[in-house]
């Protein structure tokens, strides 16, 4: 064989090889991400439940019930707190339920991963986890997506422009357990003043912790005692105003006579 005709069955072997290395190096990635988001999509299918659309293990079929619970849960809200100005979500809001392997983070989050029949809700995406168990239990899980569209539907309204205390006193209200369950919690109440004076990394941890029950107890008793200087209050804070609190409903320490009174005589 001559050089020649060598040099040409080499090269024709050799092409085909090079043409995909320079292929991979220059479109690799975006290869690979394509074939991740086919998996991803095949793995956790997705519905429209409009304004949720709704992804879910595919052995689960989750949907089927989380889908009707979360659309009744937000009517009902946005019914029964008309004074907070609360609105059915405009844009639509993706909804993961992760199995116990998956790493929430596969679908673009940064927020904390959640626990079991936990849920967190990501303000950039417009997301809301939740993770199921390997046994689902519905109701756990049903109740995980209802406080994290309790943060939705306060992020919507404006919670970013409002006072912590005020956020995190108001997600009570949204989740629906009554004051006397969160008086009957171990351990001593901050008083009025320190609440106000509270950061997010206070109610960071888990809401019955001091300064969440403490937050959550209060706009109850507001809301129920002081209803009208409260939601005046509140449309200054849904307005990014962060009006004096004593200016507009009291002094905190003549708040926190009346305040504690009303804790004791709960049932």
């Amino acid at each position: 064989m001559s050089n020649r005709r060598a040099a040409v069955k080499v090269t024709l072997l050799v092409a085909p090889l090079l043409l995909f290395i320079v292929v991979l190096h220059a479109w690799g990635d975006a290869m690979a991400g394509g074939l991740g988001r086919a998996v991803s999509s095949w793995q956790y299918p997705s519905r429209s439940h409009p304004p949720f659309v709704v992804r879910f293990p595919r052995r689960y079929e989750a949907d089927v019930w989380a889908a009707p619970a979360l659309e009744e849960f937000v009517r009902k809200e946005v019914k029964t707190h008309e004074g907070l100005g609360l609105q059915v979500p405009a844009a639509p809001v993706t909804v993961v339920l992760l199995d116990p392997e998956t790493d929430p983070h596969r679908f673009g989050t940064t927020v904390e991963d959640p626990s079991a029949n936990q849920g967190v809700f990501d303000p950039a995406r417009r997301m809301i986890l939740v993770r199921m168990e390997r046994k689902v239990y519905q109701e756990k899980v049903t109740l995980a997506l209802c406080q994290a569209a309790s943060r939705l539907l306060l992020y919507d309204a404006g919670s970013a422009r409002w006072s912590p205390w005020l956020t995190e006193g108001l997600l009570g209200q949204l989740e629906g357990t009554s004051p006397a369950e969160w008086r009957a919690l171990t351990g001593e109440l901050p008083g009025v003043a320190d609440i106000l004076k509270c950061t997010e990394a206070d109610f960071t941890s888990h809401t019955r912790t001091a300064a969440g029950r403490g937050a959550r107890l209060l706009v109850a008793y507001l809301l129920e005692r002081r209803r009208d200087k409260f939601l005046a209050y509140y449309r200054e804070e849904q307005a990014g105003l962060r009006p004096p609190f004593s200016d507009r409903i009291d002094d905190p320490e003549m708040v926190e006579r009346d305040w504690k009174d009303w804790i004791q005589k709960l049932k």
